[in-house]
């Protein structure tokens, strides 16, 4: 990955802070969350492939949220570097 600019920094830690705050995105990603969880509630004992497949899928959703908060906090520091 290539070095930011302070601009890209900044504007990418905006367009993350909106869509952490926006409604529909976030109703989206818990509903995600919610099949996913019924799901696994349906599992088989035993089935590792199917318990992988789903933990795979919560991954990603925990990754999307964990990396717009990062870009939010990148952008606070950058922020406070400035300063």
């Amino acid at each position: 990955m290539a070095n930011k600019s302070k601009d890209e920094v900044l504007r990418d830690a905006r367009e993350a802070k909106r869509l952490l705050e926006d409604a529909d995105l976030q109703r989206f990603l818990d509903e995600l969350e919610r099949e996913i969880f019924a799901s696994f509630l349906q599992v088989e004992a035993g089935d590792a492939a199917e318990l992988a497949k789903i933990h795979g899928r919560q991954s990603g959703i925990e990754a999307i949220r964990r990396k717009l908060r990062s870009l939010v906090d990148n952008g606070i520091v950058e922020n406070r570097s400035a300063k």
